[in-house]
């Protein structure tokens, strides 16, 4: 809390803004509205007389624009400066909004579903939602459709409002909703032509839906609502339903944490009820950025109006203007979550550069920021929503030159601790529950510690539609259990000591099993005891470690602690761990752990609240030197770039960003230092920084690429003849909306190479030499063995380019994926490679595909078709990250297939690319670029990836016109398993995964999918193919008759069978597996992640608990296929391929292959089924 001097401070400053800021002085509360506004009510007539008593004061604020013509199309630029509305405005706006929707369609009680990021027109919906005596229901703008369909089910609303930025994801849940009657668009301007195209779109989505709904902007709500009268006045009712907030529970599945009329009116008066009980308040000027579905942004929102202040709104959704918005805005208060903090300290040593270090340019660049940046009239700061790290927040206070205060609360809960003091109110009473498993009782001495649980004024009212979920969280006596573990270390006042839950959540929101990972170090070579640590502040562990008396005599100082990391790393290879599981740093014990120092229980367990108590300090302690460690070696690079040679900083970068130690560039891989792809894409952000280019995350964990490599890529594009295409120099730098119009192959490929290819001729006859690309992937592998049995017949060659560091490694990973058990299968690939393959390493988004000159040179004349499985599939890296491995790697391929002569491609796409196309229009004959002319940049699920394949297919086109390249793309679901070949699986896929947990776990939903009868499951579809018909399907197809020209095709399964992920538990119960079926979705995903975290490391690793997400909420039920398959199926029938010439169903034995195969790879037990078996006859 506040010292008297930090007091002081505040109370001079504030003199000094009131007396020499108007604007400052102008937006301090008035105490004569705040006596009004605690009279109470309803919501709609406190929010009245607030606005009647502020009325000529700025309510909302959002950035001026203007409309500019950017390459030929209508675009919204930002000016820099703000406009606002009064509230007066503000209030007239909202009531005239409510007279538009009033039963039309929403009446009293009905819920308004909502979607967008904070906005002035936003607000203006959440202020008209109360006049209509309705129910707010604001959903998460960041989420894919599928995880926001449970809730418009759940929820049923009449009206979804959403951001034009959101508008498909609001007409995909509209259109599959028979509750929605109107679809309102806010933040939309007429003039910007994606916005129009974007509302074309949506209505034509939900045209081909057959939806009769109506869509409406704001604006045209707005000008109908001034020719109708008001809604009638509303009664006075309490416990009335206001909103509807959901959250995700630890289990990960949504719930809504109900609010009522009496919570929200609260909400509204809060700001007045403390400005008369303190007797002051402070005037309210803030930038708003978090999400209105966010507790945390609807209370900013609401509390600073409620205080007469003014509420700007981002100028983008991103927060890529963040900075910039709070340089014109000048807030009086800084409530940010610590990633903006974060955002703050990054500028902070982008401005400082080599100067960090030096107090004298440190003091001239804090001061700059707090008054260039941050305005210098802030008079509170806070951070909240997530724990903030010790060291950032020492800056932050030092930064701003006053005490941080530390915010703690929930959705339920609003507000509970302030720098860990009891906030009453809202708090009306609390206490500690004993935790005996934890080891945590309200008896303990020197104090007392347990779970909080609390009372409040603020409190949710309970889970909608979930009364069992609202019982587990109240005790008997009405109290709600927070789940966090504290100590009472004064009156009201707490300290944050763990979850109950007995999973760690690190920084990087991964979870670790700390007792799992303990047991298994205790088994390395070096290690006799050890006490694993990590907190939610960090995203990597720290460890206490004994070691065994051998370590201790063969070693000793800083060579002991080197050789016990690495037997911690060799045991975390072994096991396959995470690079997150595996301590990053450790503290050297001399003395055992006991039960004489108590560092032992009784039963010779690790005392956890002993060994944290005993070594709490030193460990904190660690983290602050090593994070003191890493600025300093940024700081060392920073000043070295230039004058060391890159392979050295590459080097030290992955040391800092890593804290690995000594790493040979020639064998340093990334991922095998401890990287992931989410630590990739910083250090790859950072090695972006330091050397002023764009380093691609593609570049970082290509499985080719040690540091050197990465080094040596770097130096190529530091190269000023260097032309490689990037994101920047094809889209625009920090560009969200692509063109179709951007991607032209003169941005890749030398204008001699497009113009020769004008002339060279069509390819005819049969291939003699098949190229291959990603051969060793799981459709790669298939394709290649069947190229060979037809280039074994004629004569031929198949070329397999394959990532690796030379040709003979390519051949090694290449056989590897042959060698799955299956002997005859081996046999037959190891005979017809020994005449008929040639494997080669190459990198497809490199110059020339990564090939020496000669290799190109020689391949060029000779092959005649390439087949192109090969794309980075990662499902959470973002577009520009994979535009060098996707994108790029297209335009390679292409200049190879325009090279010398024309060559035919067949490429493999995916069915993603239709994910922002109504379904109508999503079909195999369009032209990609007519079809999806534009594309949002979105950081959703496999936005990237989707985004990627799209832009390749444009690329595709443009070859095709520019010199007739024969092409046929497949654009692909997913591709299951076959029952032949004995081993082969596609481990990483989701259905291998969820086969696996389901097996393993035994336990599985009634369904998985959303609506069923009571009793009944849904007739649902699982769009899955088997491989060996999609192999089958592309390898024929690509040498059909007419490949001359461009041909496009929709490689999934639209078969109405019935047959889904229901009917595969099905037939995995009928293969001897034993599966428990639980009714209650919720129940059953709960217990399944539990058990999924407490496989074996083996079986947690290749389960489903990376992707559980996914299944935390029931799917949408599909029949058949969104993707027409006309042209396919045509195709397919032509060629005899399939069933009968037909699509095939997914049969039980694909499903029993997942489970012999599991069985056959180690995954699985046979016993198991043979025991059932056995019981069963």
């Amino acid at each position: 809390m506040l010292t008297g001097d930090q007091i002081q401070a505040l109370l001079a400053k504030v003199t000094r803004l009131l007396e020499n800021d108007t604007e400052f002085a102008a937006a301090m509360p008035d105490i004569d509205v705040a006596h009004d506004l605690v009279k109470g009510g309803t919501v709609s007539s406190v929010i009245e007389r607030l606005c009647d008593g502020y009325a000529d004061r700025p309510a909302l604020g959002r950035r001026a624009t203007e409309i500019v013509t950017q390459d030929g199309r209508k675009i919204l630029s930002l000016l820099p400066r703000f406009e606002t509305i009064t509230y007066r405005e503000m209030l007239q706006r909202a009531k005239t909004l409510a007279a538009a929707l009033h039963d039309d369609p929403v009446g009293a009680g009905d819920r308004v579903g909502s979607i967008g990021f904070p906005s002035a027109d936003y607000a203006i919906l959440e202020v008209a939602i109360p006049f209509l005596e309705a129910v707010s229901v604001p959903m998460s703008a960041g989420a894919p459709a599928s995880n926001l369909e449970p809730i418009v089910e759940e929820t049923e609303p009449t009206l979804i409002a959403c951001s034009i930025e959101n508008l498909s994801t609001a007409a995909h849940l509209a259109a599959r909703s028979d509750s929605v009657g109107k679809l309102l668009v806010f933040d939309y301007v007429d003039e910007v032509d994606a916005h129009r195209e974007s509302l074309t779109a949506a209505r034509g989505h939900i045209q081909s839906a057959g939806r009769a709904l109506e869509l409406e902007t704001l604006e045209g709500a707005l000008d109908r609502g001034r020719e109708l009268p008001a809604p009638p006045p509303i009664e006075a009712s309490p416990d009335r339903l206001a909103a509807i907030v959901y959250t995700s529970g630890t289990s990960g599945s949504a719930k809504g944490a109900m609010q009522t009329e009496n919570l929200l009116g609260r909400t509204w008066a809060g700001m007045a009820k403390n400005q008369i009980e303190r007797g002051a308040a402070l005037p309210t000027i803030a930038i708003n950025y978090l999400p209105m579905s966010h507790t945390g942004g609807r209370g900013m929102m609401i509390s600073g109006l409620g205080g007469g202040g003014t509420a700007y709104f981002v100028g983008r959704s991103d927060l890529s203007t963040i900075l910039e918005d709070l340089s014109l805005v000048r807030p009086t208060q800084l409530n940010f979550v610590p990633r903006v903090w974060e955002m703050l300290h990054r500028e902070f040593v982008n401005r400082i550069g080599a100067g960090l270090g030096d107090p004298d340019a440190e003091d001239r660049v804090l001061e700059e920021i707090r008054t260039e940046v941050l305005g210098g009239r802030y008079v509170t700061t806070l951070s909240g929503s997530a724990p903030i790290a010790p060291e950032l927040a020492t800056w932050v206070e030092r930064l701003t030159g006053a005490h941080l205060l530390d915010g703690f609360g929930s959705t339920e809960t609003a507000e509970v601790l302030v720098d860990g003091q009891i906030q009453s109110p809202p708090i009306t009473d609390h206490k500690l529950d004993d935790v005996p498993e934890l080891g945590y009782h309200a008896t303990d001495h020197p104090h007392p510690r347990g779970e909080l649980l609390i009372k409040s004024e603020k409190l949710f009212a309970g889970y909608y539609k979930r009364p069992d979920v609202t019982a587990e969280v109240f005790d008997d006596e009405g109290f709600f259990r927070t789940g966090d573990i504290v100590a009472q270390v004064g009156p009201g006042q707490f300290k944050y000591v763990d979850r109950r839950n007995a999973v760690l959540k690190l920084s990087n929101g991964e979870f670790v099993a700390i007792t799992k990972l303990e047991t298994l170090f205790s088994n390395a070579e070096l290690v006799d005891q050890i006490f694993v640590h990590g907190n939610s502040e960090e995203s990597y562990l720290l460890a206490v470690v004994v070691p065994t008396e051998a370590a201790r005599k063969r070693y000793s100082g800083s060579d002991l602690e080197r050789a016990l990391l690495a037997s911690l790393g060799e045991s975390a290879r072994q096991n396959e761990l995470q690079s997150y599981e595996v301590p990053r740093d450790l503290i050297v014990e001399s003395s055992a752990f006991s039960i004489d120092n108590g560092l032992l229980t009784g039963w010779g367990k690790p005392a956890r609240r002993k060994l944290r108590e005993h070594y709490g300090e030193s460990l904190a302690r660690l983290y602050a030197d090593r994070h003191a460690s890493m600025e300093r070696q940024w700081r060392e690079l920073g000043k070295r770039v230039g004058s060391r040679s890159t392979v050295e900083i590459v080097c030290a970068a992955a040391q800092a960003a890593l804290g690995a130690q000594d790493v040979p560039p020639s064998e340093g891989h990334f991922t095998d230092l401890g990287g992931d792809s989410l630590s990739a894409v910083s250090y790859a952000s950072a090695l972006s920084d330091l050397f002023k280019v764009e380093v691609e995350v593609g570049m970082v964990i290509s499985p080719v690429n040690d540091l050197k490599a990465v080094a040596d890529q770097i130096d190529l594009l530091l190269d000023p003849d260097a032309s490689a295409a990037t994101f920047s120099s094809v889209h625009g730098a920090g560009a969200t909306t692509l063109s179709a119009s951007d991607l032209t192959l003169s941005e890749f490929i030398d204008s001699e190479t497009l113009e020769a290819a004008k002339s060279l001729v069509a390819p005819s006859g049969e291939p003699r030499h098949v190229l291959v690309t990603g051969a060793n992937g799981y459709l790669g592998r298939y394709l290649t063995l069947d190229w060979l049995e037809r280039m074994a017949r004629v004569g031929g060659t198949v070329t397999c380019m394959v990532r690796a560091r030379d040709d003979d490694a390519a051949g090694v990973r290449l056989s590897a994926v042959f060698d799955s058990g299956d002997d005859s299968n081996f046999a037959r690939f190891r005979e017809l490679a020994e005449k008929h393959l040639q494997v080669i390493a190459g990198e497809k988004s490199e110059f020339r595909m990564g090939l020496s000159e000669a290799r190109w040179e020689e391949l060029i004349p000779s092959v005649d078709l390439v087949v192109d499985p090969a794309a980075l599939v990662n499902h959470v890296l973002p577009y520009p990250q994979l535009f060098g491995p996707n994108v790029a790697g297209m335009a390679e391929l292409i200049r190879f297939a325009i090279s010398g002569k024309l060559k035919t491609v067949a490429h493999v796409s995916s069915v993603a690319v239709g994910m922002t196309t109504p379904a109508g229009e999503f079909t195999e004959t369009a032209d990609v670029r007519e079809m999806v002319p534009s594309w949002m940049v979105s950081d959703g699920y496999a936005a990237g990836y989707a985004t990627s394949k799209w832009a390749g297919e444009v690329l595709l086109r443009e070859a095709h016109d520019l010199c007739g390249l024969p092409v046929s793309v497949y654009r692909c679901d997913m591709i299951m398993a076959e029952p032949s070949y004995r081993g082969q699986l596609n481990l990483p896929d989701v259905v291998t995964r969820l086969m696996l947990s389901v097996a393993a776990t035994g336990l599985a939903p009634f369904s998985f999918y959303c609506a069923h009868d009571e009793g009944n499951r849904p007739d649902a579809h699982f769009d899955g193919l088997p491989v060996d018909f999609v192999r089958d399907a592309i390898n024929s197809l690509a040498i059909a008759p007419d490949t001359a020209g461009f041909r496009t095709y929709h490689v999934v399964n639209p078969n109405e069978d019935g047959i889904s992920l229901d009917v595969y538990v099905d037939w995995l119960i009928e293969a001897g597996c034993r599966i428990q079926r639980i009714d209650d979705f919720e129940d059953w995903f709960s217990r399944f992640d539990t058990a999924l975290r407490n496989l074996p490391d083996d079986l947690r690793q290749a389960s489903i608990l990376p992707l559980a997400a996914s299944f935390s909420t029931p799917q949408s039920v599909l029949v058949g296929s969104f993707a027409p398959t006309d042209e396919f199926e045509a195709a397919i029938k032509e060629a005899g391929i399939g069933d009968a010439g037909g699509i095939p169903s997914i049969t039980p034995a694909v499903i029993e292959k997942y489970v012999t195969d599991l069985e056959h790879l180690g995954y699985l037990d046979p016993a198991d089924r043979n025991d059932r078996a056995a019981e069963a006859s």
